[in-house]
């Protein structure tokens, strides 16, 4: 899954929102809320457009996304399981094929 990306703006915004150029901005508080399922693909166009117009402007909340999206990637590579060596894989199935063969 590709995660959404932030990037862009420069200044900050506070709790205090304000108006963008193309219509009304998120505060920090509603981009808040609306962050996780943001980061899960899970909101609609419109709402997926706001929630990144605010990112791009607002260097607190584009950080604690970057946070959050770094944490997910974080908890992914931990969850992944290493396949054993192939030495100590073919060493287990004749261990298991011997067994097999005793009575």
């Amino acid at each position: 899954m590709n995660e959404p990306t932030s990037t862009g703006g420069t200044g900050t915004m506070g709790d205090k929102g304000g108006r963008g150029g193309m219509g009304a901005m998120l505060n920090c508080t509603a981009a808040e809320r609306r962050l996780q399922r943001f980061l899960d693909q899970e909101l609609t166009d419109d709402e997926a457009a706001e929630v990144q117009m605010h990112l791009e402007q607002c260097e607190n909340c584009r950080s604690r996304f970057r946070f959050e999206a770094g944490l997910r990637r974080l908890v992914r590579q931990g969850g992944r399981q290493e396949a054993a060596p192939e030495s100590l894989r073919a060493r287990v199935q004749q261990l298991l094929q011997r067994r097999r063969a005793s009575p």
